[in-house]
């Protein structure tokens, strides 16, 4: 019987609304946006749908003026509570900023007040993501814009891994940051912006400062940010490896063992090393200080250094096996002068 008056109540409320429009409207007469318009709220619900009594359900509400999307909650006029046990989540739209914020609550029986809320996901009015914890751009409700943060915790600075966009003066930039002094790192692309007259890719620490950078054109810095006129690597420190292979341009001093290579005559040598204190075609001590050494062009230098020796050391064999031989004569001729003395 209760049901039969409640269709008859429902007909006598909707049965105009339905007939001159073909809309149904619950709590208002003129349903004129959609199908069905439903104005007013019961505390602060508009609209519960439930499988069963007491079961989750999904529930449209209106709390302070904001529209909220629920689930598994009731919206009544003081705080919200939930249908089943478990948690409860919803989507609440902020009209002044334009956010709309994904909040969940912790686990609870039915009928509960739910006092405590997360707010894991916003999607920003300014178009801005937020994932607090996880992943997020403008993350931790930062107010600076292009970024994009992954943190595990929302209310620290660390560790962090941020990855930052240019914005006005400030270089695009992947930052790594763990708790603890010169823990955090940053790989900077800069490029001719306003303000910022370089190009290259800087790697920096919080403690060293900047540790390597890479020019626009291609040339490297380790340990300083002046790289070397007209090098590609520039080390500004010492620097140990196992193997090193330098491919030399130029001739390799074997011409010096061509026929027609003119050797300095040994007194020659001697007074030019008397006089300058290096050998020829060598940097003296204080150019070697300037300039310091090219590997490529000191090995070439050095190998042309070495054949001449080893020429020179060819050219006294041979006068020495000539003195030898020319000893053994006399030698010999005295011997023979010797015994005919004896006869």
């Amino acid at each position: 019987m209760k049901k039969v008056t409640l269709f008859c109540t429902f007909l006598i409320f909707a049965f105009p609304a339905i007939l001159l429009s073909q809309n149904v409207g619950i709590g208002t007469t003129t349903p004129t946006l959609s199908k069905l318009q439903i104005q007013g709220v019961v505390g602060n619900n508009m609209l519960v749908a439930q499988p069963s009594s007491g079961g989750p359900g999904i529930v449209l509400a209106s709390v302070s003026n904001s529209p909220v999307l629920g689930f598994n909650l009731l919206a009544p006029s003081s705080n919200y509570t939930r249908m089943a046990s478990g948690y409860a989540s919803m989507f609440l739209f902020n009209k002044t900023t334009g956010d709309n914020t994904y909040f969940v609550s912790n686990d609870g029986s039915a009928g509960a007040t739910i006092s405590t809320w997360t707010a894991p996901l916003v999607f920003q009015g300014t178009g801005n993501v937020r994932v607090n914890n996880y992943f997020g751009v403008n993350a931790n409700g930062r107010s600076d814009s292009g970024r994009m943060v992954i943190t595990h915790n929302s209310t620290t600075s660390s560790p962090t891994v941020r990855l930052q966009e240019s914005v006005s003066n400030s270089p695009a930039r992947l930052q790594l940051s763990n708790a603890g002094v010169n823990r955090a790192w940053q790989i900077t692309g800069v490029t001719s912006a306003s303000g910022i007259t370089s190009d290259y890719l800087r790697f920096w620490n919080s403690g060293a400062g900047d540790v390597m950078q890479i020019k626009g054109d291609g040339s490297v810095s380790i340990g300083t940010t002046t790289p070397a006129t007209g090098f590609k690597l520039s080390v500004y420190g010492k620097v140990i490896c196992e193997e090193l292979k330098v491919q030399v341009k130029g001739a390799w001093p074997d011409y010096v063992f061509s026929h027609d290579y003119i050797l300095k005559p040994l007194p020659q040598l001697e007074t030019f090393i008397r006089d300058n204190r290096h050998l020829p075609g060598i940097p003296n001590a204080v150019t070697m200080k300037t300039d310091g050494l090219t590997v490529g062009d000191m090995q070439t230098r050095m190998m042309e250094k070495i054949e001449e020796l080893t020429l020179y050391i060819i050219d006294q064999d041979k006068k020495l096996k000539a003195q030898q031989e020319q000893l053994n004569q006399q030698q010999a001729e005295i011997s023979k002068l010797k015994r005919g003395q004896a006869n």
